[in-house]
């Protein structure tokens, strides 16, 4: 699988996720040293969707994107939607993870 990264500009910040063949995945936060996120990926649709739960503050974290794409569909944290339209740069339609 490999990894794949999303860059949050307004933030400054990196979100990284080693997606493993086992269907773990690992991931790590910029914005968040030492607090890596531990959990499972899988694949619904199109979608490909990663649950975790942060190692230091126990929160639990759902990312959903476009597998095809990286597009960000949704984000969730501890069951609060996130507003990732804040998080879209000036002229683009939405964030994406890169494959890395």
């Amino acid at each position: 699988m490999g990894k794949v990264h999303l860059f949050f500009p307004e933030i400054g910040g990196d979100l990284i996720f080693e997606l493993k063949p086992d269907g773990s995945f690992l991931g790590k936060a910029s914005m968040e040293a030492g607090n890596d996120l531990i959990g499972s990926w899988k694949v619904e649709g199109e979608l490909l969707i990663c649950e975790g739960t942060a190692e230091k503050s126990s929160q639990v974290i759902i990312v959903k994107f476009n597998k095809k794409t990286g597009k960000v569909e949704s984000m969730n944290v501890d069951g609060n939607e996130m507003p990732i339209e804040d998080q879209i740069p000036e002229g683009e339609d939405g964030l994406y993870f890169k494959k890395n």
